[in-house]
């Protein structure tokens, strides 16, 4: 008889950080055959596609954007009006990386969290600034927003490499041939003149396409560590939050060598020293002690006896 156990930990699922390298570990159980092959059937190769397809325009208007706008307000800081442009760049490249969070999440499968706002616990226009602009969040996000182009220049020269190889090897012979007078196809010396020649092709195509997938794979996990370096933030709660003990520390009965979870009967913990406390108690006035009089002394049995 077999004990089978089941798993409680969730289905990262396609979008996940991990799915692509999950996928790829788990066709190569089944030999390195399906994992080489098995990437076109993987969904989130094709969502690395979609992200690498988009960060090259995406790049080129962030760097634009930003660069200009910088420069701009920095050369007419000097005559006051280079601050409120400097500002609105700062809320620019602020909006970029908030969308380049979405996008991380929805095609990546990274889950960054939400844009960090350090301004929101400050009060006054100068305390909101000094927050935001003292932040390490907000370089971070300048970062990114500024190394999306190179990196999205690397990207589309990829991808285009990797489909216009691939539409050559499958299509340009059977043009060729049918359109030149000689009916002949030259691809890096080697003289095509026949159909039956050009059959060979095909299956160079499906190769360098295969390869060329995977190599958008490899890039998108280069966008994945980047994006979890910058925009990811160290801390998803905060003291304030009941649920930041419980996402920091885990539970308590996780610890090495605790009897697990409290019996269902027993009370609540008490939240650490200094954090969070639910609604108080109403506290008992302190009664002081009431002040008693010594008792009289006992009165003595010793009397007098008449002789």
């Amino acid at each position: 008889m077999t004990d089978q156990t089941t798993s409680t930990r969730p289905d990262p699922g396609p979008g996940s950080p991990g799915s692509a390298g999950a996928g790829a570990v788990g066709s190569g159980a089944g030999g390195p055959a399906r994992a080489f092959f098995g990437v076109v059937a993987r969904r989130q190769t094709w969502l690395n596609v979609v992200y690498l397809l988009t960060s090259f325009p995406l790049g080129l208007i962030y760097f634009v954007t930003v660069v200009t706008g910088l420069g701009l307000g920095l050369g007419l800081a000097i005559l006051w009006v280079g601050i409120p442009i400097l500002l609105v760049v700062a809320g620019l490249w602020w909006a970029f990386a908030a969308l380049e969070r979405l996008l991380a999440r929805g095609l990546l499968g990274l889950d960054c969290g939400l844009s960090p706002r350090p301004w929101e616990n400050e009060t006054g226009l100068l305390g909101k600034l000094r927050a935001h602009f003292t932040a390490s969040s907000t370089w971070r996000d300048l970062a990114f927003v500024l190394l999306k182009l190179p990196l999205g220049v690397i990207s589309f020269g990829l991808l285009v490499a990797t489909a216009g190889l691939t539409n050559v090897l499958l299509f340009a012979p059977a043009i060729d041939i049918s359109n030149q007078a000689d009916g002949a196809f030259d691809l890096w010396g080697w003289r095509i003149d026949s159909w039956f020649e050009a059959l060979p092709l095909l299956p160079l195509a499906v190769l360098v396409l295969l390869i060329g997938l995977h190599l958008v794979d490899l890039l998108a996990e280069v966008w994945r560590l980047l994006a979890d370096a910058l925009l990811s933030e160290p801390h998803r709660g905060t003291p304030a939050d009941p649920a930041f003990y419980a996402t920091q520390a885990g539970a308590p009965w996780d610890a090495p060598g605790s009897s697990g979870p409290p019996p269902a009967g027993a009370p609540a913990a008490q939240p650490p020293l200094g954090g969070p406390a639910g609604p108080s108690a109403p506290v008992p006035p302190v009664v002081p002690p009431m002040t008693q009089s010594p008792p009289p002394a006992p009165a003595s049995s010793n009397k007098e006896v008449p002789s």
